[in-house]
């Protein structure tokens, strides 16, 4: 049977293993929402397929839902909250940068 893991083991694996990992991921993430033309946020590959910008809101909200369920010890079901002044790609995936930067800084105290 494997025993707990102590506070120690648990700050080294969160700081030295997957922020490290999260880093790295966030940038591809961040890079494509980035990606998306700000011109085509109804494109939908197929009709039963979501928008690009209905993606966009899904991919940053549901990330940083994951993170904040993680640090805070439990699951919201609130809707995401974006500000109001995004409304394009670009909008999003600066929000979602920030709000990654506020996260791993909370997740260092």
């Amino acid at each position: 049977m494997a025993k707990p893991l102590t506070a120690e083991q648990a700050v080294f694996l969160l700081q030295d293993v997957y922020m490290p990992v999260l880093k790295a991921e966030h940038r591809l993430t961040k890079a494509v929402l980035d990606a998306v033309p700000a011109d085509q946020p109804d494109y939908r590959p197929d009709s039963c397929a979501k928008t690009a910008m209905e993606l966009v809101r899904h991919i940053a909200a549901s990330e940083n839902r994951f993170l904040e369920t993680t640090i805070n010890g439990e699951f919201s079901a609130a809707p995401a909250a974006f500000p109001e002044s995004a409304k394009t790609p670009a909008d999003f995936a600066a929000w979602y940068g920030t709000n990654l930067k506020r996260i791993v800084k909370r997740s260092q105290n």
